[in-house]
């Protein structure tokens, strides 16, 4: 029987995507196993949305090079191949895969159809990969709970993930609706392919029959999902929502542009009680770089929708994402982001320095911010957070104070 090993750096789209490989391989004869050196074949999944994830990614593809045993095969997926072709043929000349590209995996299987499974739900522990920032916090926080060192236990809902096996995933479709200026993950991922909402609404489904109590809406922006097929996130959720029983969601991408346009109807849904988590990338505090950067709202909506969340549902977790020295940010519209951090009670801010990704609008931009300013912005950015989300128990009392008061009015 032959094996394989499955590795992934990237996101949590792209350690599902390479679960479903996994049960490809499992449903075709395949073995898969934890021992690289044991493996006919590593399938190494990667990611590419910053320089820091672009080189790791290289350096493991060398490393798997080296470590692999004589006669079996490296072959590199994700995001990758196709968003630094050239990059990746300096240290690798295998096969290589995007992520709309899963027929690839007929020949690298030798069969011309394979059996597959009908979708992938689960994180299993067999895909070794290096977790996310959310979940490296986590399992910081558990490893300092299981040596008993003195953490307060107010800090537990930061250390929160949705990157956890015991969690159901269901991706709600690949792809987006927008053109970001510095974004290269639109040439992996491409326009926007939703799945029909009765096939989201029967993998739902399915979960609750297994026993699942949290869910994860995932998608490369939720916000724009149906607009292909004729429908819309709102349907969505309430064909979700009208199901009885204990379960929460967790809607993992929501971009402002769709926040603003949808937040009456996602008001309804907060009212439930059933979504605790969802994610709203602002990338910057200022409107200015906000329009060079293509992503067609104001700060000034984006934190007005925040706040009213934060205010009127306390209970649910706040996260987004920050870019630090787009071409031509100033110190004026780097305060503006920091302001933003001060003024949300996020639970997770994730910061990541700009860098110019080949053939986007952004890369031919002039103003590009010197590499050390970018390095100390993000520095003092990363401060911040730390303070703000892990430090300051003040802050958090108060805004556990709240979250109470909220709760004990909507039990009544």
């Amino acid at each position: 029987m032959k094996s394989v090993f499955l590795y992934s750096n990237g996101c949590l789209e792209n350690i599902i995507d390479l679960n479903l490989y996994g049960n490809i391989f499992s449903q075709n004869g395949w073995l898969i196993t934890e021992d690289i050196k044991k493996a006919d074949l590593i399938l190494c999944s990667t990611c590419a949305t910053n320089r820091v994830k672009e080189m790791y990614a290289l350096s493991q593809i060398r490393r798997f090079r080296r470590k692999k045993k004589k006669g079996a095969e490296l072959v590199v997926c994700g995001c990758l191949p196709d968003i630094l072709p050239g990059r990746l043929k300096q240290v690798f000349n295998g096969r290589v895969f995007g992520p709309r590209k899963i027929e690839q995996l007929y020949s690298i299987l030798g069969v011309d159809k394979p059996l597959l499974p009908a979708s992938q739900n689960t994180i299993f522990s067999a895909c070794i990969g290096d977790l996310n920032y959310p979940n490296k916090i986590k399992n910081f926080f558990g490893f300092l709970k299981k040596h008993n060192f003195p953490l307060p236990h107010y800090l537990e809902r930061r250390f929160s993930g949705i990157e956890d096996p015991d969690m159901f995933y269901i991706r709600a479709g690949i792809g987006c609706l927008g053109n970001c200026s510095y974004c290269g993950i639109k040439k992996a991922k491409g326009d926007l392919i939703s799945k029909p909402a009765e096939e989201i609404i029967k993998e739902f489904e399915a979960g609750l029959s297994l026993g699942y109590k949290r869910f994860v809406l995932s998608g490369d922006d939720l916000g724009c999902y149906g607009q292909d097929i004729n429908c819309d996130l709102p349907k969505l959720l309430q064909g979700i929502l009208n199901h009885k029983g204990e379960y929460e969601i967790a809607i993992r991408f929501i971009e402002p542009l769709w926040l603003i346009k949808y937040y009456p109807e996602l008001r309804q849904f907060f009212k439930t009680n059933k979504i605790f988590s969802f994610c709203a990338p602002i990338q910057s505090g200022s409107n200015r770089i906000l329009k060079l950067m293509n992503r067609h709202y104001m700060i000034e909506e984006t934190m007005k929708c925040l706040k009213e969340i934060r205010r009127d549902f306390p209970r649910i977790m706040l996260r987004t994402h920050f870019i630090i020295g787009f071409p031509t940010e100033t110190e004026e519209d780097f305060l503006q982001s920091l302001k933003a951090i001060d003024e949300i009670d996020f639970d997770l801010v994730i910061p990541a320095v700009y860098h110019n990704c080949p053939d986007t609008v952004a890369s031919g931009m002039s103003g590009q911010v010197p590499a050390l300013i970018k390095r100390l912005r993000f520095t003092r950015m990363l401060s911040k957070v730390l303070f703000n989300l892990y430090l300051n128990r003040l802050r958090f009392n108060s805004y556990n104070k709240a979250s109470k008061i909220k709760n004990a009015e909507n039990k009544k």
